[in-house]
């Protein structure tokens, strides 16, 4: 299930459940949209409740799409992902292309480089 949030200064994104190269693709074309409704130009999207894995050549498409999604639209993506899961593949994929995304493995860090005060809606979600 798909959770997107207009918060104080950005979009909140959740997936929950088993990856699907498409559903997830979903939530960023949602989220892209919430931020041009909301006048948002920052994302944080929590990954932390996805199950199964990303394979490389997703990776890849991921990146693209994200680039194409969100690079003149949206200022700053941020990832939240399992530590043991994050290659950076997807993220230097999508910096190639002209977006600004970092992948983190904790939220606290994400809304950080978001600039974004600590939000206890957020922090707590794991």
């Amino acid at each position: 299930m798909n959770v997107i949030e207009n918060r104080d200064g950005y979009i909140y994104a959740t997936y929950n459940g088993q990856y699907k190269y498409e559903k997830l693709l979903e939530l960023a074309k949602e989220a892209a949209r919430y931020c041009t409704q909301g006048k948002r130009t920052k994302v944080l999207a929590n990954l932390l409740n996805m199950t199964g894995k990303v394979e490389s050549f997703d990776r890849f498409k991921l990146g693209v799409q994200g680039a194409l999604i969100f690079r003149n639209t949206i200022a700053q993506v941020a990832a939240v992902y399992h530590q043991t899961e994050i290659d950076r593949f997807a993220e230097n994929t999508a910096v190639n292309r002209g977006m600004n995304t970092r992948i983190f493995s904790n939220i606290e860090d994400a809304l950080a480089w978001l600039g974004i005060e600590e939000d206890s809606n957020t922090s707590l979600q794991s």
